[in-house]
Parts: C-alpha cells; sequence; structure tokens
C-alpha cells in the first residue's frame, strides 16, 4: 500500500527516504527571522499587523506537506501549488 504522506526523497544507496537536513534549516530560519521581526514590531512600536501576516503564511506553509513555500525557497526552486 502506498503511502499518502511521504517524507524525504529517494536517494541511491539508502533504503529509506532521505532529508536534505540543509534546506530544512534554511526554511526555519527564514520563517524564524520572519517572526523574530514581527514580534520586535510588537515590542518596540506596538504594531500587530505584521505578527497577522506571518502566522497565516507560517500555518499556510506547514499545511502544505509536499510543497511549502519556505521549501522552495530554501532550495532555490519557484514555488508551484
Amino acid at each position: 500500500m502506498r503511502k499518502l504522506i511521504k517524507f524525504g526523497e529517494d536517494v541511491e544507496g539508502f533504503n529509506i527516504p532521505v532529508l536534505n537536513e540543509r534546506e530544512i534549516r534554511a526554511a526555519a530560519g527564514m520563517l524564524f527571522l520572519a517572526t523574530f521581526l514581527s514580534l520586535m514590531f510588537i515590542v518596540f512600536k506596538g504594531n500587530f499587523v505584521p505578527i497577522k501576516y506571518v502566522i497565516t503564511f507560517f500555518l499556510v506553509d506547514f499545511g502544505s506537506l509536499q510543497k511549502s513555500v519556505s521549501g522552495c525557497v530554501s532550495q532555490g526552486k519557484p514555488w508551484r501549488p
């Protein structure tokens, strides 16, 4: 039976799917930077507007498991839904 959700890519020489840790760290770093900057807007200016967009993007990004926007950017590929 095929799995509906598959993490990683099939790489020759490995029996299990392999994840690229550099891409994962790059995507996490971009999301962290956006979240940190929006939290600094709250602390120093009292502006809550950026965090609304960051949280929405964060949830949408994790909702699309196979085609994450930040994952495509970290790979240097254009995002296609």
